[in-house]
């Protein structure tokens, strides 16, 4: 099931993602053999509406999702799953936002 989930991210079949996530909710977060999650497949293939629809579904997004999908405050806010470093590159993007003073 997993595995047809992630087929349906990849082609864009907004349809049958929502009726999967529908009947089984986890499959939001579903990750492929090499880790790659369903809402990475859907930036990377561009799959616009399909990466709408999973981040409707509330799915929790570690910071590399978040920064993908322009959801760096829900990673500021804690919203996000931690992931090793992730204490540091929000630190680093935190730094970075225009008007910081950033010294060499």
């Amino acid at each position: 099931m997993k595995e047809e989930f992630l087929n349906a991210v990849i082609e864009g079949d907004v349809a049958k993602v929502r009726e999967m996530l529908k009947a089984d909710a986890t499959l939001a977060q579903a990750k492929d053999e090499k880790g790659v999650s369903a809402i990475i497949k859907g930036v990377y293939y561009g799959k616009k509406e399909v990466v709408a629809t999973l981040l409707a579904s509330g799915v929790e997004l570690n910071i590399f999702e978040a920064s993908a999908t322009g959801q760096t405050e829900r990673a500021r806010s804690g919203q996000t799953r931690r992931v090793a470093g992730q204490r540091f590159l929000i630190g680093r993007v935190h730094a970075a936002r225009p008007g910081c003073l950033l010294r060499s």
